[in-house]
């Protein structure tokens, strides 16, 4: 028979491995073992036989099956190179990035990863249509991959962010060829007069989140949270007071279309390891309850990529290890 174990702990000691702090420790069963995902500084992945001990509880805890206990609490500040440019180089300092339009990819492969931030400021793309800002993951390869299919070799992607200039955002996990994606609006819609707003707001909740409460003239975090056995993903904006969560696989309807109903491959895929990545382009932007209105004279064509300009810094990524 298989335990199930869910501990509110404060501290532990593993074979003389002594984390700072333990928020929680929290199990799944998986296969023949129990998997215990523990949020602390970093130690050593350890397993634990049947009828091992570990000391220093408030009470001993006894294994009564086989358990592997996996840390994944490492912050990394990723470093970022150039992939492609266009409209003039992207400024990158660190892991801060200014685009003119183009791509970085991060130097360090991330393996399971359980939070992603990152501060955006869509303040440049003021009134500017089908520019897409876009903050993603994919599945570690030396040469850039997507799953795009669109000339670049397939691979397994998570879009944190993907925006129609600075109106409508989307999120989209992608594994297997398969997709599942929410839309979202923020402040902007009011401003732009591009947009139905009657047609985007029709449908709240309905693969569509009203964020209207974030101000896009305004630096504000996207916050991406996977749960330790990775059946969820949640991606959360954060302005101020403000908090929106604009995506969560478990608990908000999809958006139209989607395909992909449960996150079976998540985990093999986060040991393999994964790049980040930042871009700002043209070529597909979200487009939420079709409501851009294409029949405005000044709302026919694309806007000009070269005249925005997108910032994104502050990157960080909590993990098992980079590589």
């Amino acid at each position: 028979m298989k335990t199930k174990l869910v501990l509110l702990l404060t501290s532990i000691t593993l074979f003389g491995c002594v984390p700072n702090q333990i928020d929680q420790v929290v199990d799944e069963v998986i296969n023949d073992s129990t998997v215990i995902a523990i949020d602390s500084t970093r130690f050593d992945s350890v397993e634990v036989d049947k009828g091992d001990i570990v000391d220093n509880l408030d009470d001993t805890l006894v294994i009564n099956d086989p358990v592997v206990v996996v840390a994944t609490s490492n912050v990394f500040k990723p470093l970022f190179h150039i992939d492609y440019e266009q409209c003039g180089t992207p400024v990158v300092s660190e892991n801060s990035i200014q685009f003119e339009a183009g791509r970085v990819r991060s130097e360090g492969t991330y393996r399971n990863i359980t939070k992603i931030t990152a501060t955006v400021d869509l303040s440049g793309l003021r009134e500017l249509n089908w520019v897409n800002a876009s903050f993603y993951m994919v599945n570690g390869s030396d040469e850039y991959c997507d799953a795009g299919n669109s000339g670049s070799p397939y691979c397994n992607e998570i879009d944190f962010l993907e925006t129609n200039g600075n109106v409508a955002t989307q999120s989209t996990i992608h594994l297997d060829n398969r997709q599942r994606y929410e839309y979202a609006y923020t402040h902007g819609l009011f401003e732009n007069p591009c947009w139905y707003q009657d047609e985007m707001m029709c449908c709240d909740g309905d693969g569509v989140i009203n964020a209207t409460t974030i101000n896009p003239d305004e630096p504000f975090n996207v916050v991406t949270v996977f749960e330790p056995d990775y059946s969820n993903m949640t991606v959360t904006f954060v302005q101020y007071e403000n908090e929106v969560v604009v995506y969560d696989f478990l608990h908000h309807l999809a958006a139209e279309g989607s395909e992909l109903d449960n996150l079976d491959g998540l985990a093999e895929s986060m040991d393999r390891g994964w790049k980040i990545v930042a871009s700002m382009w043209q070529g597909y932007s979200p487009n939420p309850n079709s409501s851009y209105n294409y029949e405005d004279e000044q709302c026919k064509e694309w806007s000009d990529l070269c005249r925005g300009i997108y910032v994104i810094s502050n990157i960080e990524v909590t993990a098992e290890e980079e590589f």
